[in-house]
């Protein structure tokens, strides 16, 4: 991948796929006339058609994060990666970061489409010891029943909750896997499982990175960071909204959690905690096993689990199942 992260030329990532509408607001922005940023689109755009939402990270900031993360899995040169992870989101190019830091081979793979077969080939064949996955990529390679390459040292897994079931079955079969927690916003991850967690199959803390300070405020997790977003903009026909963020503000993730010791635990999105009749309903909790026991009994329809609003209780929880 050619990008100098030295200079200060700015970068901007877009999916390949972005619509037309979109692409043209990209275009109204004049991005490149803002030195020394890359520019992606946020896991939280909007769900508007014809807007979008862009985050501007310092290219300093994002090598703070890389660094960190290097330092959090002990990198050496000799180390290899792997990417399978779109360049236009925060988990695929952050590995070129690192690997430049660290000055690793990057064997990238990130615009072929996803084959757990090619994926674990090319593990075997390039001696990989460091990657990056979603869940979705581990339960493939899981659930085929392979052992992890000898050359393998640790797999970061972000992008969505992990299941303690699937992380303790890829540990089963010798996958070193380290759950992250992580965000557009902060030039990717925030807090990740340490490699001396792998010395055991419990499902892991996730230490906070060292370039990150957090603060919980009312349940919520805020996040402090050089490696943190200088601007975003919301993108409309014919309008322009920035928000741009200084170097000691505090970030609200929008995320639940606790904070002890070093350690994060997270308990899910605002949102998905109420209190309903006295009594603190996990929303988040609830689709999992809602999801574990659809698949389990083998059914074909989809649901899920909403609060929706109670003149009584003040809300409710409502299950909405897909008919045929």
């Amino acid at each position: 991948m050619d990008i100098d992260w030295l200079s200060s030329k700015s970068y901007l990532f877009a999916n390949p796929r972005t619509p037309n509408d979109q692409k043209k607001l990209m275009d109204q922005l004049q991005w490149s006339s803002h030195l020394d940023l890359i520019w992606l689109s946020s896991s939280g755009s909007t769900a508007h058609s014809g807007e979008i939402k862009l985050v501007a990270l310092s290219k300093k900031g994002f090598l703070e994060s890389a660094q960190a993360v290097n330092k959090h899995l002990k990198v050496r040169e000799r180390d290899v990666w792997l990417n399978f992870l779109p360049l236009y989101h925060v988990g695929g190019l952050s590995i070129h970061a690192r690997g430049f830091l660290g000055k690793n081979k990057v064997f990238e793979f990130s615009q072929d489409k996803w084959d757990a077969d090619v994926c674990f080939q090319k593990l075997k064949e390039f001696n990989v010891s460091l990657t990056s996955l979603v869940p979705t990529q581990l339960f493939d390679l899981v659930e085929r029943g392979w052992t992890a390459p000898a050359a393998l040292r640790a797999v970061l897994v972000g992008g969505g909750k992990l299941k303690e079931e699937l992380y303790k079955r890829a540990r089963q079969l010798g996958w070193p896997v380290l759950t992250t927690y992580g965000m557009t916003e902060a030039s990717s991850q925030v807090a990740t499982a340490s490699l001396e967690s792998l010395k055991n199959d419990r499902f892991p803390d996730l230490t906070i990175l060292s370039h990150v300070d957090i603060k919980i405020d009312n349940g919520e997790i805020f996040v402090k960071s050089p490696a943190l977003l200088k601007h975003s903009v919301i993108l409309k026909e014919g309008e322009q909204v920035w928000t741009s963020y200084g170097d000691n503000d505090w970030y609200p993730t929008g995320d639940l959690g606790e904070f002890c010791d070093g350690y994060l635990k997270i308990f899910g999105r605002q949102g998905d905690i109420e209190k309903v009749n006295g009594e603190l309903v996990n929303l988040n909790r609830l689709n999992e096993i809602l999801s574990e026991t659809l698949t389990e009994q083998r059914f074909s329809q989809q649901g899920c689990f909403l609060f929706v609003p109670d003149l009584r209780s003040g809300k409710k929880v409502e299950l909405v199942l897909e008919t045929e």
